[in-house]
């Protein structure tokens, strides 16, 4: 609120602060931040409002997916051997005898999307069998099995098969 005891006084709308020498500033060390970490400027923040395209997305990632894919062999190393001594001395057995293996998600960005078509291109060519190709897409052992069942049936009737009605 504005007072003043002078009858011709007159107020108005005050400039507003030029807030760009932060705004940049801030910009400078977020850039900082990404040259040096790795990150893309696109998971920081950093960028235009327009989303970049998929493929640069991943193309910007590609650093550290690499470092991700190198830290998933180093680490899983060492999370076998953890895994060994655990089982060993649950089962009273030696550790070198145990047979573990660490298996890490796929470090890269890729939709759901781009995910199933992979999978559905190698089922196709005969390179996934079924089973192993809706394991691929997200699907338990119970759900394979539901579907394995619905696919057998749907495929006695467009064979015009009634099993329910075959007298021995």
């Amino acid at each position: 609120m504005m007072i003043s005891e002078a009858v011709e006084t007159k107020f108005g709308q005050l400039a507003g602060a030029d807030l760009t020498g932060y705004e940049n500033a801030v910009n400078v060390v977020m850039r900082q931040i990404s040259a040096v970490s790795g990150l893309p400027e696109h998971l920081l923040g950093i960028g235009g409002d327009n989303p970049t395209s998929a493929d640069s997305i991943r193309a910007s990632e590609a650093a550290l997916t690499a470092r991700a894919e190198a830290r998933q062999g180093t680490f899983g190393r060492a999370w076998q051997r953890v895994a060994q001594l655990m089982t060993a001395i649950r089962t009273g057995v030696d550790p070198a005898a145990v047979e573990v293996s660490v298996q890490w998600a796929d470090p890269s960005t890729r939709s759901a999307a781009q995910e199933a078509d992979a999978i559905v291109k190698l089922h196709a060519a005969g390179i996934l069998p079924t089973s192993y190709a809706l394991a691929r897409l997200g699907y338990d052992a119970t759900e394979i099995e539901q579907i394995r069942a619905a696919r057998r049936g749907d495929a006695l009737d467009v064979a015009g098969l009634n099993l329910g009605s075959v007298s021995a």
